[in-house]
């Protein structure tokens, strides 16, 4: 929707739901996972003007407050990590599924 804002309710400062997503980054780290979708999705959501999805993360941390978070915690992790699916082309695995 165009114009539509988002606007985090009290309950989206919830520590629980912010650690959540540092829990899931910590984990893609210690597969040795590429942390570089996780970040790209919430960049994505920051972005999104569709009304339901609003709906939904105003009651989660603002999602460009969370890539921000997801970001630093890959920057300042010593661990280095690989491509999931390495030599993958997902824009042509994508097509393949539609």
């Amino acid at each position: 929707m165009a114009g539509a804002s988002f606007t985090p309710s009290p309950t989206a400062h919830n520590p629980v739901l912010i650690m959540g997503g540092l829990i899931g980054a910590e984990l893609l780290v210690k597969a040795d996972v590429d942390t570089k979708g996780m970040v790209d999705f919430f960049d994505r959501l920051a972005m999104e003007k569709n009304q339901v999805i609003i709906e939904y993360l105003s009651t989660h941390p603002a999602p460009s407050e969370r890539s921000d978070g997801i970001r630093n915690f890959f920057n300042s992790s010593a661990e280095k990590t690989r491509p999931l699916l390495p030599g993958i082309d997902w824009k042509t695995t994508k097509k393949s599924c539609s």
